[in-house]
């Protein structure tokens, strides 16, 4: 399309209201991108490490619970076996005291034989209580494994929630550093994606069009396809100015953002209920339709987005509408 010519226009009340005037250099915005990536680092590495802990923990916990089981029927049939063997040497078996007290062929044999059977006993209760022993020190450690890996779990929901922080803080980063890239200033936070659907677009800036015609040029901003009638959003909170239609640009306006960017939204098929001069609107509310209006009516639907620091020239928009988008579709299939 052609691109409406940029016409100086006096400072509106309100967009003197909604300006941030920034002066934030783009080191200063570098210097913040890093810092926003060692933090996303830092908490990406803490989540993966908590998770790898809480998965051992967990494999740890079974195999706890697993070996209890074990001991608690060995300790179980233990206590079987000695009450079978102190019943069979005291009151049936061969063994019992009377027995070896009628068999003994003196006192001194009596003696050891009395020893030999004590010791037995003896050896079977050592067993059992080797047993419990065993016992209780397997139901101490996962008692204790049970205890860590509930805080492990705690402290992963809360580390959770600072890389989501962290993931936040780190696309406000890249919005910034990809418009200040782009020769304006900082976009304001809250920059959303101008279409609100399903969409294809390439970095077509610079591109001849219209070759051969008086209305010759190269293209001044992107081209985003979709959808007749998909809804088109405010990429940021400002105030909407120029609204109505024109030979080339067909049904349009321009969007005075918050930063003091200008952007321009062009081929619209309408606008949303409600949209005229001065309208203050919020980022992401809708402000009009996809369409091909103007010079696009031989072409598919698409919205032709122009951006312009402080209302100058324009600049590629393709990097800022790149990273907002990518990002927006992370965040979706997170979810």
């Amino acid at each position: 399309m052609v691109p409406e010519p940029v016409v100086p226009l006096a400072p509106d009340p309100s967009v003197a209201i909604l300006r941030e005037v920034a002066s934030i250099t783009a080191g200063q915005v570098q210097r913040s991108l890093a810092q926003a990536k060692d933090a996303h680092q830092k908490a990406a590495l803490q989540v993966a490490d908590l998770s790898s802990q809480l998965q051992a923990l967990q494999a740890r916990l079974v195999q706890l619970q697993a070996d209890e089981a074990a001991a608690v029927k060995r300790y179980q049939q233990a206590k079987l076996v000695l009450r079978d063997r102190a019943i069979a040497g005291y009151v049936r078996s061969p063994s019992a005291p009377v027995n070896q007290l009628l068999e003994a062929g003196d006192v001194n044999d009596l003696g050891r034989r009395l020893e030999l059977l004590d010791a037995v006993v003896r050896a079977d209760k050592k067993r059992v209580d080797d047993y419990e022993a065993a016992k209780a020190a397997i139901s101490k450690e996962l008692a204790d494994v049970v205890d860590w890996a509930d805080r492990t779990r705690s402290t992963l929901a809360v580390s959770t929630l600072v890389l989501q922080g962290a993931e936040a803080t780190l696309l406000a980063s890249e919005v910034r550093y990809a418009a200040v890239r782009a020769g304006g200033d900082v976009v304001a936070r809250g920059f959303v994606f101008p279409v609100g659907g399903p969409h294809s677009y390439g970095d077509s800036y610079g591109a001849p069009r219209m070759t051969g015609t008086q209305y010759e040029h190269l293209h001044q901003g992107t081209d985003i396809f979709a959808a007749s009638g998909t809804p088109l959003l405010a990429c940021e909170r400002g105030v909407l100015i120029r609204v109505g239609t024109d030979t080339l640009g067909g049904t349009k306006l321009w969007l005075v953002g918050a930063s003091g960017t200008r952007y321009y939204y062009a081929h619209l098929s309408a606008f949303a209920e409600g949209v005229m001069e001065n309208k203050v609107v919020e980022a992401g509310e809708v402000v009009g339709y996809v369409g091909n209006t103007g010079n696009a009516l031989t072409t598919p639907a698409h919205l032709h987005f122009q951006v312009h620091p402080g209302g100058g020239p324009p600049v590629n928009p393709y990097p800022l509408l790149r990273i907002v988008d990518d990002a927006s579709k992370r965040v979706a299939a997170s979810r």
